[in-house]
């Protein structure tokens, strides 16, 4: 008698486990599929940084570069951004 109760006590564990193990599936699909929409924004937030930076970076190396104050210490903070 013990032991068709042991195999349906291993039965039930197996059955919650794999109940548990579907749930965190679920949870991480869930999130990985708002996740896209995320990098999605984030992408595009860098390219606009990037536009930015080349159109500074532009200015920078112009013939009026000189007149800009402060102009070589934006000219190290976008190089480093670039690298």
């Amino acid at each position: 008698m013990a032991e068709p109760l042991g195999l349906v006590a291993s039965v039930i564990a197996v059955v919650e486990l794999s109940a548990k193990v579907a749930s965190l599936c679920f949870e991480y699909y869930t999130n990985v599929k708002k996740a896209r929409n995320d990098i999605a924004r984030l992408q595009r937030e860098a390219d606009g940084l990037k536009v930015i930076f080349i159109q500074v970076q532009s200015l920078l190396n112009g013939p009026d570069s000189a007149k800009l104050k402060a102009s070589r210490t934006l000219h190290n903070r976008v190089d480093d951004c670039f690298s």
